[in-house]
Formats: structure tokens, C-alpha cells, sequence
């Protein structure tokens, strides 16, 4: 299939992500409200406001917003929540993740993000992309349909179908762990080759195979979305990758910048041992939301650690964080994962809820 877009994939990066961004995005947490069922939309945007002082590029309902997990009803809410002025005044730069397990449902999904933009799946793509613009939205993010006998054949026309639909720019998304299926290189380079509205992808796999072989000049700005070798994995430290996108920025924004920031600057050394620290950090809050038996480790340990940095020495006194499907995580966890903040001297007294 012919692309959707008139324009190169280098005039639409140029038009819906600064220059001036540092190569670093976060897929935002996604919290609920204590004993429902409900985004917490005050509690999001307060989140937006403390992560916007390290980077203005998010993704909303990623794996780590529960993307895969979330209802329709929930991903409503925080659709409505991500699209309104408080976020306009932020200017955050937003990447939708449309997740789902077949393509009829991320179509629906995509159905409910027209209605919330104003733009349609019959509109020119220009016309979409100028109301991206406007909304400060980069556009959306496709995994391809769970199920490990998926082709190909069936993974690209998941993304055609997406696209066509859509008529704004797209990101891809290799994460096998949920999928349980792999994007061929032939399948890679062909969609990307086809469809100049690839503009990004992002590979949470950890093994890396496509940025190694996106050997195009033109290819899509490739981002790494797995919590290992953070500086050795960008291209200014020796690696494939333009940018990162992780969950840890949810919590250790400031971290990264200084990693990403150290990297860019030539400071290799100094970058691989900051982040080989954050690593560990990161790694052992992992373990410690290993029992909890809902959703998936990205978005339970980066929850439990933005809950102990939201509310600092006072964890123990209130409600442990909300998960999608109303359950709270067990209090036992908040405290191994405050300890783990503690052994770092990071646990603040006060915390951001709380000033």
C-alpha cells in the first residue's frame, strides 16, 4: 500500500518534535483513584507537571500506563485527560499508544482518539497532522496483535490497516514479552521503506536486533525502551539507538538527562557508571513487584516508586497506590521499594504531593 503522507519522514519529525528535546521520552504512569476503577486525572497531571522538568516527550497508556490492561472506559478517561488545556499549558509533546490484542481493537481505540483530536480517518494527512500540531500530539504507537502463531504477513497488514486509518504519524513497537511474536527485519525494513509516516520505533525487547539492522539513512528515530546499558545503548555511546524511552524516567528523569546529557558530551565513562547505579536501582524494584499477580513489572515498580517519591516519609500513612483492576498493591512492597530509595539517599521527606 501506498504511504498516507505527501511529506518525508524528515519534515514530519521536524514538525512534531523539538530540535530542542533531549532524546529521552517517558510512557506515563497511569494512576487511579483509591478504591475505583478510575484514572485519577488530578493525580496525572500533577505527575505530567514533576515530569516535565526533565522532558516534554511523553507516551500516554504505554505498557507502563497499562495500555494492555486498561478498559475502554479507562483509556476514555485518560484520553480526555491527556488532551486538555492543562497539558497544552505543559506543551508536552504526546505519542498515543493504541494497544490491543487484535487490530478491530486498536482501531476502536483509534476511533475514540479522532472523536478526542478532531482529526478523522478520512482527512488528508496534513490536514491531521497540522491538529497534532496544534494539540501537541506526535501521534500514535502500534504494537503488533498478541498471539505467538502471528505472521508477517498478518503483523504488517496490522500496521497498514492502523495506518490508514489513522493519517498521522506512527511509532512501532517491539515488545515480545506481552506480544509474544517478533517484528521481522524484511517486515521492519519493508513498512518503513512503504510508509514515510514511520517516524519512530521503539524496541523494549533488550535484544536489539533492528536498530542494528536499520541500516537506511532515512530510517525512523529508533528509541530503546529496555532498563539496561543506557549510555553504551545510544549512538553517541557506541550504540544503535537515537533515544530512550523508559519507564524509570517516570521517577529517575533527572537521572537519565544527566546520563543522556554526559553521553552526548562525550563523558562515557562517567555516563556507564551512572547508569550501571541506576540499573541496579531500577532492577531491584523490579524484584521487589515480582509476587504482585496484576499487570506487568514496568508499571507496578515504577507506580510503587513515584508513590514513595509523592509522598515521601508520610508512604506509610497513606493508601498504597490503586491498581487498573481496583486492587492495591500489598503495603509490604511500598516498604522494600522505599528501602531501596533509602539505600540511595533518594527517598525525599517531603514529598511532591505534599509541597
Amino acid at each position: 500500500m501506498p504511504t498516507s503522507s505527501p511529506m518525508t519522514r524528515a519534515d514530519i519529525l521536524r514538525a512534531v518534535i523539538p530540535g530542542s528535546a533531549l532524546p529521552l521520552w517517558v510512557p506515563l504512569l497511569t494512576p487511579y483513584r483509591p478504591d475505583e476503577r478510575d484514572v485519577d486525572v488530578a493525580r496525572l497531571h500533577r505527575h505530567m507537571q514533576v515530569v516535565r522538568a526533565h522532558t516534554p516527550l511523553w507516551m500516554i497508556a504505554g505498557s507502563t500506563g497499562d495500555g494492555w490492561d486498561m478498559d475502554d472506559r479507562q483509556f476514555a478517561q485518560v484520553l480526555a485527560a491527556s488532551t486538555d488545556d492543562h497539558v497544552a499549558e505543559l506543551q508536552g509533546r504526546v505519542l498515543f499508544a493504541l494497544l490491543g490484542e487484535t487490530t478491530d481493537a486498536v482501531l476502536s481505540r483509534l476511533h475514540a482518539l479522532h472523536g478526542a483530536l478532531g482529526t478523522s480517518a478520512t482527512a488528508p494527512f496534513q490536514d491531521n497532522l497540522q491538529r497534532c500540531i496544534d494539540r501537541g500530539v506526535v501521534g500514535i504507537c502500534v504494537a503488533p496483535p498478541i498471539g505467538e502463531d502471528v505472521d508477517q504477513l498478518t503483523i504488517a497488514h496490522h500496521v497498514e490497516e492502523i495506518g490508514r486509518h489513522a493519517r498521522m504519524p506512527i511509532a512501532l513497537y517491539e515488545i515480545p514479552q506481552i506480544t509474544g511474536n517478533r517484528i521481522a527485519s524484511e517486515t521492519f525494513q519493508a513498512l518503513i521503506a512503504a510508509h514515510e509516516e514511520i517516524i519512530l520505533f521503539k524496541d523494549s525487547s533488550g535484544e536489539d536486533r533492528l536498530a542494528g539492522e536499520a541500516s537506511m539513512l532515512d530510517s525512523p528515530v529508533m528509541v530503546r525502551g529496555f532498563e539496561s546499558a543506557y549510555a553504551p545503548s545510544l549512538r553517541a555511546g557506541g550504540g544503535d539507538y537515537d533515544g530512550l524511552l523508559l519507564a524509570s524516567a517516570n521517577v529517575f528523569g533527572q537521572e537519565l538527562v544527566a546520563i543522556v546529557r554526559a553521553t552526548l558530551s562525550g563523558k562515557l565513562d562517567a555516563a556507564a557508571r551512572h547508569g550501571v547505579a541506576l540499573e541496579q536501582r531500577v532492577a531491584a524494584c523490579f524484584d521487589a513487584v515480582g509476587g504482585v499477580p496484576v499487570g506487568n513489572a514496568f508499571a507496578n515498580a515504577m507506580r510503587v516508586l513515584d508513590h514513595v517519591m509523592a509522598h515521601g516519609n508520610r508512604v506509610g500513612e497513606v493508601q498504597p497506590p490503586t491498581l487498573f483492576d481496583g486492587t492495591k498493591i500489598d503495603p509490604a512492597v511500598v516498604d522494600v521499594v522505599a528501602t531501596v530509595l533509602d539505600r540511595s539517599g533518594l527517598r525525599p521527606e517531603t514529598g511532591y504531593l505534599d509541597v
